[in-house]
């Protein structure tokens, strides 16, 4: 007959990628007080390197390593940290599917030297025009990009609109109002670096939180020898992508984060200027909750659904040549009638 489970037994398995998170325990079942204990392979393979590999001594060199708390352990997400984070991939998944539609249509057109229409999905009537200057493989390949670029659409809005939602729990709604005051972060930067971050309590300082983006540069440092080169890249890529998606609309919104980058596009490349401001941004005392003693000012859920609807409209104003303050005056009262309406 097998030994009964203790409370004092370890058990190792190694898993890859997010095989884990089916296997987690539930607490203190079967009265066992159970933990799993996630470690960085990366980092236990300069530990433990041996000419010898099988699963068996996999595990024992693991077990060997945790019974004397050698193992690099990492930080565990609960189930809310998780759900959030799938749902910010799920959005950029959406998000370049609808990209490569766009990118095929625009294709087609420029192959054949014809101009673009603002909105390729809601007036269709170019495409009648152009109908004889296409083969029917490109009429059948926009086409079917075309009736591709409506349902993508609109799970990308029904993806926005759960963000918005989650922005409201009681998980998030503090820690998002917070991020949202910030410059360059709207409400879908602010949950996907909520995502990212998850526990904000891991962090002793931002300068910490600024090294886990993995936007400092590397450093080659012995004896006469310093030298700096590029970009890290540890920590989550979602939170790099966030924090630079972030920092390009602080930079066109608020003057005086264009100037900081006016002043830095000057001494180096502008995509090394934007990837600086990024890394200022996470080291904000503000983007972590802990840190801020201001009070936060709530909106509530019409308006951040609002705040989710309006973004692009912003950023097409933009492009279009209206400047930041007159767009943000537009945005500014489009979300007051929208709200009013909303509210009654």
């Amino acid at each position: 007959m097998p030994n009964p489970i203790s409370s004092h037994d370890l058990f190792v398995s190694p898993h890859g990628n997010d095989a884990w998170t089916g296997r987690l325990p539930e607490p203190n079942a079967d009265g066992i007080d159970s933990r799993v204990v996630i470690v960085d392979a990366r980092q236990v393979k300069l530990i433990s390197n041996a000419s010898v590999k099988t699963d068996a001594q996999d595990a024992l060199r693991l077990a060997n390593l945790l019974s004397v708390n050698l193992l690099p352990v990492v930080w565990v997400p609960p189930q809310p940290v998780r759900d959030l984070r799938a749902l910010v991939a799920h959005r950029e998944a959406l998000c370049k599917r609808r990209t490569i539609a766009f990118n095929r249509i625009r294709s087609v057109l420029n192959r054949h030297n014809l101009d673009q229409p603002d909105d390729l999905v809601q007036s269709q009537g170019w495409l009648a025009l152009i109908q004889a200057q296409l083969s029917p493989v490109e009429r059948l390949i926009i086409a079917d990009d075309l009736a591709s670029l409506t349902p993508i659409s609109a799970s990308i809005s029904a993806v926005e609109s759960e963000l918005a939602c989650l922005s409201q729990s009681n998980h998030w709604r503090t820690q998002a109002a917070q991020v949202m005051q910030l410059s360059g972060f709207g409400i879908i930067h602010a949950m996907s670096v909520l995502g990212a971050i998850g526990d904000v309590s891991r962090f002793d300082s931002p300068e910490k939180l600024g090294g886990y983006s993995g936007l400092f540069p590397s450093i080659d440092q012995s004896g006469q020898k310093d030298r700096s080169g590029r970009i890290t890249k540890e920590g989550r890529s979602d939170l790099r992508f966030a924090l630079v998606s972030a920092a390009r609309s602080a930079v066109r919104f608020d003057p005086r984060w264009k100037a900081l980058f006016d002043d830095m596009s000057s001494r180096m490349h502008p995509h090394k200027a934007l990837v600086a401001i990024a890394r200022k941004l996470a080291e904000q005392k503000g983007l972590i909750g802990k840190f801020a003693g201001a009070k936060v000012k709530q909106i509530g859920p019409s308006l951040a659904l609002v705040c989710v609807c309006l973004q692009p409209r912003v950023g097409h104003a933009t492009r279009c040549g209206a400047d930041a303050a007159s767009a943000r005056r537009k945005q500014t009262n489009r979300m007051v009638s929208c709200v009013s309406s909303v509210c009654g």
